[in-house]
């Protein structure tokens, strides 16, 4: 199914880390840029769901498209998020309202690259290293249950630890 939640599980512990230094904008914008060929081929009724998009390569220039539209997009966004908390005189949920091309560059490629790699352990018709190769050694390295264990677990402990990190930045 395209634009599965379960990839933003391991963003959460990757803000957690990062803090400005990942966005969890621009990540969850990847992924979905990279489901768009999965969604298209569903909707012409293909038998291959996952195509050139969930290889290592073209994911990367997904990841490129995905830094340059997705900065400018979310850039707009904060400005917006912060204009309103101020309209309504509540600056402590005020946000950086930048973000910088390095920050964009790693968030993107972790986010086209773990999607491919979580799509890889559980669809076969994924081909990562296309077109060096055509073999996926990520198949079946879990099972669709621990996969989506792994996802639902990171999210978990990125969210939680995230709650600390930001309530610690509230209190000092």
């Amino acid at each position: 199914m395209p634009f599965t939640p379960y990839h933003m599980g391991p963003a959460f512990p990757a803000k957690a880390a990062g803090g400005r230094g990942f966005s969890l904008l621009l990540y969850g914008y990847t992924q979905v840029l990279i489901d768009v060929e999965a969604l298209y081929r569903i909707a012409t009724e293909q038998q291959e769901l996952h195509g050139y998009a969930h290889t290592f390569l073209v994911a990367t220039c997904v990841a490129a498209v995905a830094l340059v539209t997705g900065k400018a997009l979310f850039e707009l966004w904060l400005r917006l998020w912060n204009w309103t908390a101020r309209k309504f005189d509540i600056v402590e949920i005020s946000v950086e309202e930048k973000i910088s091309w390095r920050v964009g560059a790693i968030t993107v490629l972790f986010g086209s690259w773990t999607h491919i790699l979580l799509d890889a352990i559980m669809h076969r018709d994924v081909r990562p290293f296309f077109p060096i190769s055509e073999a996926n050694p990520f198949l079946g390295l879990l099972n669709p249950a621990q996969l989506h264990a792994f996802c639902i677990g990171t999210a978990i402990f990125g969210c939680l630890w995230l709650g600390l990190v930001w309530s610690k930045r509230v209190t000092d």
